[in-house]
């Protein structure tokens, strides 16, 4: 028998999207899986890499190309999607073939780093991947919720707020790091914002004073499948809101009235819990605190990170820095070294000069430690490190609220 990996050739799709619905058991229809090749504006036919034995596709990787936001320049980011073998052909190291032919292939394109969720940590981890500790809020919600009188009104978005929604996440999200930076085609062919229903996910508010055209100031989109503008089935015991928009200098009662509105909503239909996956700003906080009881933060667990380069991110990271580090340089060097799956790099700060070089030196940071500064997760500040190197630290990872919306997840 011969097993061939390589890309997917175009009369090959359908079969494809059968194994995708044959290995994660899904009874749907198949356009969450049909996206993939026809939703997504950046995808090439090598960034689907299959394992065929003797013609027959038994196990496929999909890579997603995805440009996200830092706070003051962009990445690009390699998801790895749809992992999976045929039941009968599993066990046989197809699947490790097609993802480490996916990982050249990111290498191959210039990409900056690659991302996945899983379960299986792992199993990941033999492929150079490292846990990436994202968070969430998550608490009761207190009994018999009541609207709070702000100045804003909250109704369920209609087509004509289409515009103003693109606007408000760009405004509150595009200097977060991993947020992603979504075209027009990727709001319309991934996002799905146009598709019937979709809109019914989201609320808006506007301010009570301009009348009933005014323009949104703020949304807050819900968990799939439920909808504001029928009376739910059912509705889960958490609430989760997934993704929110506003102006940075915003009054933060928008967040208070969406999130009032979306939980006494989802309450008097069964929830008794409230999820945020957002940004954990001030008034986010704040409007969470107000409506839950017992709250606190959790890890969301399945995030993975991988560099795709030995150098080229951590060189890119210290030529951005440089001016920065030239404007406070003082005679004094210093430098860490990272770990990385091609082995460590370390970054010397020098008087008006950051570099990076190969070394067998000891890692001080972890490729897993370096992703959580890198993204906000962390400013590494609690380790046990030189002052100097401290200071470098602190220089290189300028930090942020990270924010992967639900509604980009592949």
């Amino acid at each position: 028998m011969t097993l061939e990996v390589r890309a997917i050739r175009e009369n090959e799709k359908e079969e494809c999207l059968s194994l995708w619905k044959t290995a994660f058991s899904f009874e749907g229809n198949d356009a969450y899986f049909r996206r993939y090749f026809e939703g997504d504006v950046d995808w090439l036919p090598y960034y689907t890499q299959v394992a065929a034995l003797d013609g027959k596709i038994v196990s496929a990787v999909q890579i997603v190309k995805r440009t996200v936001s830092m706070p003051d320049f962009t990445l690009t980011m390699g998801g790895i999607a749809n992992v999976a073998t045929l039941p009968e052909f599993r066990n046989r190291g197809y699947n490790a073939q097609c993802l480490n032919a996916a990982i050249r292939i990111m290498e191959a394109d210039a990409m900056d780093f690659s991302l996945l969720f899983t379960g299986i940590h792992d199993y990941y981890r033999r492929f150079g991947f490292a846990s990436l500790p994202l968070h969430e809020l998550t608490g009761s919600l207190k009994p018999a919720l009541k609207l709070p009188v702000t100045p804003y009104l909250v109704r369920p978005a209609t087509s004509a707020d289409l515009p103003a929604i693109r606007h408000l996440y760009n405004l509150y999200n595009l200097h977060r790091p991993l947020s992603v930076c979504r075209s027009d085609a990727y709001w319309r062919d991934w996002i799905g914002i146009e598709k019937p229903g979709a809109l019914d996910e989201i609320l808006v508010a506007t301010e009570t004073s301009s009348g009933k055209d005014a323009v949104p100031v703020g949304y807050v989109w819900v968990a799939d499948r439920l909808r504001f503008s029928e009376t739910p089935k059912s509705v889960p015991d958490e609430l989760t809101l997934h993704e929110f928009g506003t102006a940075p200098d915003a009054d933060p009662e928008i967040a208070l009235a969406l999130f009032s509105f979306a939980s006494r909503w989802a309450q008097k239909y069964g929830a008794t819990r409230l999820c945020l996956k957002l940004p954990q700003e001030p008034d986010v906080r704040e409007a969470f605190t107000s409506l839950t009881e017992n709250g606190k933060s959790r890890s969301e667990g399945g995030a993975m990170a991988r560099l795709l380069n030995r150098s080229a991110l951590l060189n890119s990271l210290a030529l951005i820095r440089t001016d920065k580090h030239c404007e406070s340089s003082t005679e004094t060097s210093a430098s860490v070294v990272v770990e990385t799956p091609y082995g460590n790099t370390e970054i010397v700060a020098q008087p008006f000069r950051l570099s990076t070089h190969e070394t067998d030196a000891p890692a001080q940071i972890s490729q897993s430690e370096f992703f959580a500064a890198l993204f906000g997760v962390s400013s590494l500040q609690e380790k046990t490190l030189p002052p100097e190197t401290k200071s470098l630290l602190t220089l290189l990872f300028t930090g942020g609220n990270p924010h992967y919306a639900s509604k980009d997840g592949f």
